[in-house]
């Protein structure tokens, strides 16, 4: 292993680790040296993209970047289909919402009178064990200020081989949360007012709560299951994958970092659900 010393200025630091999503000044210079022999090298990697054969139809991630080919993302998924678990790293990426991204939130996930603007949220890309036994990438979207923590806590369900059905974002649902829900979906942003008290606006809307496995781990109220295929999995006793329990390793990642799981609530359940707690003025 060769051994270099470098000068960075402190605020740039900062600003990469930001932007690639580094957790160490270590981890960000070679990172960003990684960055630049790619980029030193982009006209051959460009050519070879370019003779080989590919099929873009029906890949709408392919083209949602700037109106152009985003080849990178191609890669990495042909990575994560192709590789074993063994083999693939934890690498996530926190980005800005994309113009694409914003114009399909409004009116859908955010409307005017939300409590946070859309600059303050940022996509978090990043890849998670599925029940196949495969792993894929998803997308989170949260607020700013826990985007670091999200990636340490899913890094920490990542390595622990925790399985997620998908993690897409709730426009794909048309902002329903029912529909998510029922499709077992891992979300965070939405604004929405709270299931059993509509005149009170949910963490959701905030981008500080987050639904991890909504069909393994419902919520519960009465005779209320959200979803309600969720009754599969009222007893609590029977952990199957993907089921979150007191205690477990997904309980324990989110309270590292200051969340509060609905599965501690008394007058309900929430056994799907991750949030940081709201201090009222």
């Amino acid at each position: 292993m060769t051994r270099i010393s470098v000068d960075v200025d402190d605020k740039l630091l900062k600003a990469a680790r930001e932007e690639l999503g580094t957790d160490t000044d270590a981890a960000t210079v070679t990172e960003a040296l990684r960055l630049l022999f790619l980029r030193r090298h982009a006209a051959d990697i460009m050519a070879a993209l370019e003779s080989a054969e590919m099929d873009y139809t029906g890949s709408a991630d392919a083209w949602r970047y700037g109106g152009g080919r985003d080849f990178s993302r191609l890669a990495e998924d042909a990575r994560f289909e192709r590789g074993s678990l063994s083999q693939v790293r934890f690498r996530a990426r926190v980005r800005r919402v994309d113009p694409v991204t914003r114009a399909a939130m409004i009116g859908v996930s955010w409307h005017p009178g939300c409590p946070v603007e859309i600059d303050d949220l940022r996509i978090i890309e990043m890849p998670h064990h599925g029940f196949d036994g495969e792993v894929h990438r998803g997308e989170l979207m949260v607020h700013q200020d826990i985007a670091r923590d999200v990636v340490r806590v899913f890094r920490e369900l990542f390595r622990a081989g925790f399985p997620i059905r998908r993690m897409e974002l709730v426009e794909r649902y048309g902002g329903s949360d029912d529909e998510s829900m029922a499709a077992d979906n891992t979300s965070c942003f939405n604004h929405r007012p709270i299931e059993r008290a509509p005149e009170r606006t949910s963490n959701h809307s905030y981008g500080k709560a987050i639904d991890l496995n909504t069909v393994k781990n419902p919520y519960v109220l009465d005779d209320t299951v959200l979803p309600p295929a969720g009754r599969d999995h009222l007893d609590r006793t029977d952990v199957r994958p993907g089921m979150i329990v007191d205690g477990d390793v997904v309980v324990r990642a989110f309270a590292k970092y200051g969340f509060e799981w609905g599965g501690h609530w008394t007058t309900l359940k929430d056994y799907q659900h991750f949030e940081i707690p709201r201090r009222e003025p």
